[in-house]
């Protein structure tokens, strides 16, 4: 009869500890790692869905009208690239982004601005050409290190606030964009160790003549309307 009650005991305390538990706060995402090192392209964009780190080089491309699929990214261990999207306009989605070795942003037809990366603060080089309806480059803002910066055919550029926090960098390529009328953005900027191309924009030659003055190039120096 003792035996009876024990076992009767053990499956009611048993039953208590499988009750649900629901006082335990949301966490956030859970870490997921996806990619093997090289190139990782998603063949649907939902299917990088949950993915937290990426470890090589992620290439977005496609026609997608939005980033929302990679929400709970915070780490690129290589670069990102997105590239021939036609229906994106803006990089919204990518909120969490933190780090990544490098950021390319080229040929997407709809893109007006880059919203979406305000919390990236390091990267080696940016990258951003052939996109005709971009306007602005304010998504940059935070990037706090950068060496090397490439701006090229855009069409509709007219500014290139985002980037004001450069202050020496190893090479700087400003190319036919012919919206762009102003360096404001590049305030902070003394020093480039290597070349500097600055050509075929809206620049007057009074804008390009103070600039060149001030700063110090290592390199070759090509300013000129």
């Amino acid at each position: 009869m003792m035996g009876r009650v024990v076992g009767f005991s053990f499956i009611i305390g048993l039953v208590g500890c499988l009750q649900p538990v629901t006082d335990v706060p949301d966490a956030g995402p859970q870490l997921r790692v996806c990619g093997d090192g090289g190139i990782l392209q998603f063949r649907v964009l939902e299917e990088a869905r949950g993915c937290t780190s990426i470890l090589g080089t992620l290439a977005v491309s496609g026609p997608d009208s939005t980033l929302e699929p990679l929400s709970a990214l915070t780490t690129i261990d290589g670069g990102l690239n997105v590239s021939y999207n036609l229906a994106l306009r803006s990089l919204a989605g990518l909120e969490r982004l933190q780090t990544a070795s490098s950021v390319s942003i080229a040929v997407n037809q709809a893109l007006e601005n880059v919203t979406g990366l305000e919390r990236l603060t390091t990267v080696e080089s940016v990258y951003v050409g052939g996109n005709r309806s971009l306007s602005d480059l304010e998504g940059f803002a935070s990037l706090a290190s950068f060496s090397s910066v490439n701006i090229t055919n855009n069409e509709r550029l007219t500014s290139l606030r985002g980037l004001h926090r450069g202050r020496s960098l190893t090479t700087l390529t400003i190319l036919n964009n012919p919206a762009l009328t102003s360096l404001n953005g590049l305030e902070s900027l003394t020093d480039v160790t290597g070349d500097v191309t600055i050509r075929g924009n809206g620049l007057s030659s009074t804008i390009l003549q103070q600039f060149a003055a001030r700063i110090r190039v290592g390199g070759t120096k090509v300013i000129e309307p």
